[in-house]
């Protein structure tokens, strides 16, 4: 009677290293297709937000929105284009539809509660963002309303704003969040620009806060996690964070997507008034936090 060989111990081992080399080998393909999708999704999101500013420019406000978002009655960019994209012209419809709040977030991050992503500085008017995690601003509803609002994955770039019809008292703010001599604000914006924004001015970018006033001459951040910067309304920090992959994705003014390396962010027409760097800088060297 022949007996069935069994297998032996050398022959097992031989299989088990085979079956964990396959998947040291299939782990990073399967990762970075993870990381591709959510890119893909996160573009499609800011490709969507730009439809929907551009509807709200044609129906609401030719020159974008004004910067008087603190006022009674006014909200902010979030607000607005949730009123174009839910088909209502109603201050009070908050909390922000399910469709339009899912819009808001990218897919690499992740709402404190619902996942692994943390909560930045919470600055008593708002929690700011991280690299893993959206913010939060406490005026997206109307003033004097204990409605919760939202989260939010995307940063406006600030140059964008309509300051031309701001009161005298959002231009002094906006000078000042931006860094910039009031006296000669109207140069810096693209609604008082000879020039029309075009397909390298940023509109919306993967950010930590609601709106930022990026400059060529922004240093580099030290921590590309954000959450922990002292102004994060303030240049280019906001948008230098490691989302996907050491890179952002940005809708531009004229519509397109793009998957912009950190580098690069320094080499976009931000404002009409500053001239952009010919060439990205290299992040290799700073001290990063991960």
């Amino acid at each position: 009677m022949n007996r069935r060989r069994g297998f032996t111990l050398v022959e097992l081992l031989v299989v088990i290293s085979i079956i964990a080399l396959l998947i040291a080998l299939l782990l990073p393909a399967l990762a970075k297709a993870r990381a591709l999708a959510v890119s893909v999704i996160c573009e499609s999101n800011l490709r969507q937000l730009g439809v929907t500013y551009s509807e709200y420019t044609q129906s609401e406000a030719p020159h974008g929105f004004v910067f008087n978002y603190l006022d009674q009655g006014d909200q902010s960019w979030v607000a607005a284009l949730g009123q174009i994209y839910a088909n209502t012209q109603t201050d009070n419809y908050f909390p922000l539809p399910a469709a339009y709040q899912k819009l808001l977030i990218c897919p690499a991050t992740n709402i404190p509660g619902q996942g692994a992503g943390a909560e930045g500085t919470n600055l008593g008017f708002g929690i700011i963002g991280t690299s893993t995690g959206p913010f939060q601003a406490d005026w997206w509803t109307p003033q004097n309303s204990n409605i919760p609002t939202g989260w939010c994955s995307y940063d406006l770039n600030g140059w964008m704003y309509d300051i031309q019809d701001s009161s005298a008292y959002y231009q002094s703010d906006a000078a000042g969040n931006a860094g910039i001599p009031v006296s000669s604000i109207q140069r810096y914006f693209w609604s008082s620009s000879q020039t029309p924004a075009g397909a390298q001015t940023p509109l919306f970018a993967d950010g930590i806060w609601q709106d930022s006033w990026p400059k060529p001459t922004d240093p580099v951040p030290q921590n590309l996690n954000g959450g922990v910067i002292n102004d994060p309304v303030n240049g280019i920090n906001a948008y230098c964070i490691n989302r996907h992959n050491m890179a952002v994705n940005v809708v531009f003014a004229d519509g397109h997507v793009e998957h912009v390396a950190l580098g690069d962010l320094w080499t976009l027409h931000w404002s009409p008034y500053f001239t952009p760097l010919s060439k990205g800088i290299s992040l290799t060297w700073r001290p990063f936090s991960f």
